[in-house]
């Protein structure tokens, strides 16, 4: 069974762990001080160790592909966006950082908190 988890965790790291903050233990309160004033946290962290990730790039694209937004993410791996109406047609949270591979997920209209994994890249011949 241990080794079946592991194997879907390793399988599956990014897509089964873009989950809002709250789901990943975080409190209401920082959901409804986002609320009040109109902003999106987006947590960004190493989905191997989960340390969080400074300077990691993260951006909103439109339904026709235009950036609508950008953000970048401070020492403590957070980085916060303007909560976007639905009139912009924002479509995806994407974020990028050195020696990670790009992540992304679908942006949800009224999602405040995102928690975004993103996987390292691993050089050829790495044996580490």
């Amino acid at each position: 069974m241990n080794r079946r988890k592991a194997l879907l965790g390793a399988a599956f790291p990014v897509v089964s762990a873009l989950l809002p903050l709250k789901a990943q233990g975080s409190g209401s309160r920082r959901g409804s001080s986002n609320q009040a004033s109109g902003r999106v946290q987006v947590m960004v962290v190493d989905a191997k160790t989960r340390k969080r990730l400074s300077k990691a790039r993260i951006f909103v694209v439109s339904e026709m592909g235009g950036q609508l937004t950008e953000a970048w993410s401070g020492e403590d791996g957070l980085a916060t966006l303007p909560d976007l109406g639905p009139e912009l047609k924002p479509k995806y949270l994407l974020v990028e950082c050195p020696w990670y591979f790009i992540t992304g997920r679908e942006w949800l209209s009224g999602q405040l908190e995102y928690y975004m994994p993103l996987m390292p890249l691993t050089p050829p011949g790495f044996s580490g």
